[in-house]
């Protein structure tokens, strides 16, 4: 009987030995607070279109900004492909149009670039409305104005130039509302070989 009380005390003495040294482990090293982990917002940027292998940001205005940034005119004289004489407003400006770049006078297709764009607008009576784009600026360092062309009813010169091979797209720093549409008929006209594509110029314009 001596022995098994012996033993049960030292049990009992082991058992509060244990719990002591918990208690003091524990005051010793407090809990530490659970670390709230806040997810990195995913900041998204503006939306891009991928043309042909090429990443580009455009302005996409809404139709209101659309129309404030149209005007009528009235074209009175094609210099070349790439650049009218108009009156707006009853002020005559020229017209550097936003992007696109066609023949120069000692390269393939510049008289049929020309008289595409001269038979473009007579086919409209001349009247046309001017668009900016604010990614572009006002004017060109040489002081023409820079838009793009429309008919009344909306045909785009400068992407029908493009897909009829009368002219090459034609980024300037920074893209453009319809740089994206322009690629794609540039795409197009080079598939058909069509004006500067052709196996007859067989050359790229130059700026």
């Amino acid at each position: 009987m001596k022995v098994l009380y012996r033993f049960g005390r030292k049990k009992i003495t082991a058992s509060l030995f244990g719990i002591l040294l918990l208690l003091l482990l524990s005051f010793a090293y407090p809990s530490q607070p659970s670390k709230i982990v806040t997810p990195t917002p995913i900041i998204q940027n503006k939306a891009e279109n991928n043309v042909a292998g090429i990443q580009t940001n455009q302005y996409q205005p809404s139709a209101t900004e659309t129309a404030q940034l149209r005007d009528e005119a009235v074209v009175v004289k094609v210099i070349d492909g790439d650049t009218i004489n108009v009156v707006i407003n009853n002020t005559k400006e020229k017209i550097r149009i936003i992007g696109i770049d066609t023949p120069e006078t000692d390269e393939c297709n510049f008289s049929q670039a020309e008289n595409f764009a001269r038979d473009f607008f007579s086919s409209s009576q001349n009247q046309v409305i001017l668009e900016a784009d604010p990614t572009q600026g006002e004017r060109d360092r040489y002081g023409r104005l820079l838009r793009f062309v429309l008919t009344k009813n909306s045909l785009d010169y400068g992407k029908t130039a493009i897909e009829s091979g009368f002219a090459r797209e034609y980024t300037y720093k920074k893209p453009y509302q319809y740089q994206a549409e322009y690629k794609l008929a540039e795409t197009k006209a080079q598939t058909e070989k069509l004006g500067i594509w052709s196996t007859i110029c067989n050359s790229t314009p130059q700026r």
